[in-house]
């Protein structure tokens, strides 16, 4: 679809995680341009959710039964599951932004300034560059693009559909949006998808 927009790629970053190398690896063949790989890029470590989780719930009784209600349904993928899922990653990115690190996990602080280094690297090339990501770096990268409070990147997290296209061109220094959490490259609706 990029290639075909006549959307042209003069260089190409990526996480470090296998669905965004397998992505840029893509626009990497069309246009014979190397990819950069970079944790920066990368989404919190998988077992970054639970551990929160059972921080949070050690102290909090009603998310330890939410948390149990969720992890007996989580397989069935409806909407309780998802509700309930949604609510807790809600008040599990609250608590990280408000400081609280489990064992063994990255800092909000942490997350955020590996996040931020790599907008603050690409603002300085010429050209265009694309940046294959996941969901809670595209969700912090979008609320500072678009000059939102910082605590509203989960709002982000919530709409942010999975291989969704923003692209933002940049003046005098300045990231401004062209198109955000678009979809025009996956024609079947039953492709768009949140998780």
């Amino acid at each position: 679809y990029i290639h075909s927009a006549g959307l042209r790629a003069d260089a190409i970053y990526s996480g470090t995680m296998e669905r965004q190398k397998d992505t840029a690896a893509y626009l990497a063949e069309i246009t014979g341009l190397g990819v950069t790989e970079t944790a920066r890029l990368n989404e919190f470590l998988p077992g970054f959710w639970r551990a929160t989780a059972e921080e949070i719930a050690r102290t909090d009784k009603a998310f330890r039964e939410d948390l149990e209600r969720y992890l007996a349904i989580r397989t069935r993928g409806d909407f309780r599951s998802l509700a309930l899922f949604l609510r807790q990653t809600q008040r599990i990115m609250h608590e990280w932004r408000g400081g609280l690190t489990a064992p063994g996990c990255e800092s909000f602080d942490e997350f955020r300034i590996r996040v931020h280094s790599i907008l603050d690297e690409v603002r300085g090339k010429s050209g265009s560059v694309f940046l294959f990501s996941s969901g809670t770096p595209l969700s912090l990268m979008i609320a500072h693009l678009l000059e939102m409070k910082e605590e509203r990147f989960f709002d982000w997290m919530r709409i942010l559909y999975n291989t969704s296209l923003s692209v933002f061109s940049t003046e005098r220094g300045r990231f401004l949006p062209v198109t955000v959490n678009t979809l025009p490259h996956l024609p079947d609706r039953s492709l768009h998808t949140l998780l």
